[in-house]
């Protein structure tokens, strides 16, 4: 039987915090080193902090405060 926490990660992808739904598809978060990674399929990208990565999600189109699984810290440190 499995635990409530494996409920909770089963379909995530390996190491991923987040993930949002973008115009053209799911956009994956996930924690690299101080800042993040995310990958649209398409193409990727990197962040240094939770607000550049926020204003990146936006201007990709997808919403920053609403994610389709997972979280992002709410201060700049991880």
């Amino acid at each position: 039987m499995k635990t409530f926490k494996e409920h909770l990660t089963e379909g995530m992808p390996k190491g991923a915090v987040a993930g949002f739904d973008g115009p053209d598809g799911e956009i994956v978060i996930y924690k690299k080193g101080s800042g993040f990674y995310g990958d649209t399929g398409d193409f990727d990208f990197s962040a240094k902090n939770v607000k550049e990565l926020k204003k990146i999600l936006k201007d990709i189109g997808a919403n920053p405060n609403k994610p389709s699984f997972g979280w992002l810290p709410k201060s700049r440190r991880y």
